[in-house]
């Protein structure tokens, strides 16, 4: 039975200088509630479980028929690397809370984002998921920049209207899901398992993100309640653009999976899939990776892509070796002006 605290899940690997900046956010946080903060490291081959441990020995869980402390820390190292998925989801099937948040080992917390999130989850009892806005953080210049998401007005947002703004998301997101009520998500992880065990899809928070809205509506408030790290060698920042290809493919696959799931016409869909064909598209012609554009011309026959000029200019310049050669050495011309020629 879940109990009147908030669990707040950190997934961490090889982050021994960024997650005990993250932690010591979260415990330092005001809340209402107890809470409980949940870290699943995934086989670090650094310090990272060294520096976690310190906090698990600081704040201890309750003992047996103690009232539970105001906030306790719990490490999970697994034995063998799970993946962000696995990770991530084998955090939220140990939470005692009835409201479950989340952090990056490389993020922070403003003040205030428990109780702000609490504040409207025992307000609207029909929403299922708080969303907020965030600040871009770029630490190897420790800028800090706005980042605003789509939504712009304050208030509820229907589940449908919700699933389809993260569904079609171009570049910044609807929102940034603050907490969600553990309920529910243990709901959609019985109903969908597809979606939220194993190796098959790369992220943890798109399905989450898409799927609530079947169970009902999501609030969004336009406060920056943490500070999210934009750079670094990750699977959404790494420079490799194959690696990038990747991710980009496995995120459309998972729109189309999810569409289906939920019942949505592909008509509604097309423009999303010719957008994230088009980046992929780019990814290859950058490395001028030709089994890179043969799998995307592959991949957007299946999803029928197509309907807007990008794609289409790219598709036909990368059809022709001639052209994209030429494509490639007039980019290269150009990063050249730019960097001697700043006013270029």
């Amino acid at each position: 039975m879940l109990k009147d605290i908030v669990s707040i899940i950190i997934c961490t690997f090889n982050q021994e200088d960024t997650v005990g900046k993250t932690i010591e956010a979260i415990v330092k946080q005001e809340s209402r509630l107890p809470f409980e903060v949940i870290i699943g490291d995934d086989c670090s081959t650094d310090g990272t479980a060294k520096v976690c441990q310190q906090y698990v020995e600081k704040y201890p869980i309750a003992k047996d028929g103690e009232p539970d402390p105001k906030v306790s820390v719990r490490l999970f190292s697994w034995k063998e690397n799970r993946g962000v998925l696995d990770n991530y989801y084998s955090c939220v099937r140990e939470a005692r809370g009835k409201y479950i948040m989340e952090c990056g080992g490389d993020d922070v917390w403003c003040e205030g984002r428990i109780n702000l999130c609490l504040d409207i989850m025992e307000k609207h009892h029909n929403v299922v998921q708080v969303l907020t806005d965030l600040y871009q953080y770029y630490s190897n210049t420790d800028v800090k920049a706005t980042c605003t998401a789509t939504y712009t007005n304050e208030g509820v947002v229907s589940g449908h209207e919700n699933s389809l703004a993260f569904l079609n998301a171009r570049g910044a997101l609807p929102g940034y899901y603050a907490m969600t009520r553990t309920e529910k998500m243990l709901q959609l992880m019985e109903k969908y398992p597809q979606f939220f065990y194993g190796r098959e899809y790369r992220v943890e928070d798109l399905q989450l993100a898409v799927l609530i809205g079947s169970l009902g509506d999501v609030y969004f408030t336009p406060a920056q309640t943490y500070y999210y790290t934009t750079d670094g060698d990750s699977i959404y920042q790494t420079p490799n653009d194959r690696k990038r290809y990747a991710v980009v493919k496995n995120c459309t696959q998972l729109r189309h999976d999810l569409s289906e799931a939920l019942g949505i016409s592909h008509d509604e869909m097309r423009s999303a899939y010719t957008y994230y064909i088009y980046v992929m598209l780019m990814h290859a012609f950058r490395i001028h990776a030709k089994d890179l554009r043969d799998d995307a011309f592959a991949f957007a026959k299946i999803l029928n892509a197509g309907g807007w000029w990008k794609y289409s200019m790219t598709h036909f310049i990368m059809s022709n070796e001639v052209t994209w050669n030429l494509a490639l050495g007039l980019r290269r011309l150009y990063l050249k002006m730019k960097t001697t020629l700043p006013v270029f």
